[in-house]
């Protein structure tokens, strides 16, 4: 059994909050150019509704924004781990969120990524700070690279869990955005942590 798990998927989720969750808020200020790569989390009363249309007017109706088919595409995925950590006290303790750009902003010693992730040029930025870590890392990324096609891994999402497993690998470095994370309805902390 893992001490903890690092995922990146919201955790703490507002009932109804027209400005959102903080730590999305102050993950996209820190992250600049990379701040679109933050979404905003939706709010607990969508996640088990059956389409995106009866999904986006509750939201609108409780928030006074919608959501985004990015935010919808995930809700399954968000649902499966807000349930999850509702229903066992001990996962509380072991999953945490993380944003893999925030993460690469912290391992970057506060800068943001300057190209976006699916271009080359953004690949081989945000592996150079994996290397600065873990020297070799580029020797298993490329295996994952040639072991799986596209279509079922895309190379930025190895580098993502990449960076999130040596964020956690680093404990005694980690941070928590906001510092004093707030909690939702559930008592579950809407925080991103990095190091």
């Amino acid at each position: 059994l893992a001490d903890v798990v690092f995922v990146d998927i919201p955790i703490g989720l507002w009932t109804a909050a027209p400005g959102g969750r903080q730590c999305d808020s102050e993950a996209r200020r820190l992250l600049g150019p990379r701040a679109s790569s933050v979404f905003n989390a939706p709010i607990r009363g969508i996640l088990g509704l059956p389409g995106y249309q009866e999904a986006n007017a509750t939201s609108r109706q409780l928030t006074g924004k919608g959501i985004s088919k990015q935010t919808w595409n995930i809700c399954g995925k968000i649902l499966e781990v807000d349930a999850l950590m509702k229903a066992d006290p001990k996962a509380r303790h072991i999953i945490r969120e993380v944003h893999p750009e925030l993460c690469f902003y912290g391992l970057a010693n506060g800068h943001p990524m300057t190209h976006n992730k699916k271009t080359q040029a953004g690949f081989y930025e945000r592996l150079e700070i994996i290397e600065r870590y873990l020297p070799g890392a580029r020797d298993f990324v490329d295996s994952a690279l040639a072991h799986y096609p596209r279509s079922v891994l895309a190379a930025d999402d190895i580098l993502d869990a990449a960076v999130a497993a040596l964020t956690a690998s680093l404990s005694s470095h980690w941070q928590t955005l906001p510092k004093q994370p707030e909690l939702d309805c559930e008592g579950l902390p809407m925080e991103m942590v990095y190091c």
